[in-house]
Order: C-alpha cells, then structure tokens, then sequence
C-alpha cells in the first residue's frame, strides 16, 4: 500500500486529519478520521469500522482526484 494524501481538513494542522488518500497501487481511496462505534453502523464485518469526515474534505478529495485522472 502507497498512500497519498488527497485532502485533509485545513484546521487539523500539518499531521493530522480528517483525511482522504489514494492508495497507489490500486486507485482505492482511504479515509481517517474519529472512529464511530461499530454499534452505530447499520451493518459492519469483523474488520470494518467507520469514520467521521466533514463532507467538504470529500468534495475536495473527488476534486483533486478528477483534476489527477484517478476518476
């Protein structure tokens, strides 16, 4: 796995996150952010969980990955 950064939100500071990336090696997006307890979710599997991510960091990550081709 390759990972590079997308978007993140711009009040988090240099390391931190939300964060959108794409994996490089297969064009799959990854999201950080708080975790949200699997007994929130409607469905989850033994190794999924969820994240909390404001929706402007997603818009910004769907834009950049158009203007680089990964859509």
């Amino acid at each position: 796995m390759r990972l590079e950064l997308l978007a993140k939100d711009p009040q988090s500071g240099k390391n931190g996150c939300p964060s959108v990336h794409v994996d490089a090696d297969d064009g799959t997006f990854v999201v950080q952010g708080t975790h949200v307890p699997n007994s929130e979710l409607p469905s989850y599997l033994p190794d999924e969980g969820g994240v909390k991510i404001d929706p402007q960091i997603l818009v910004a990550a769907m834009k950049i990955a158009k203007e680089r081709g990964l859509l």
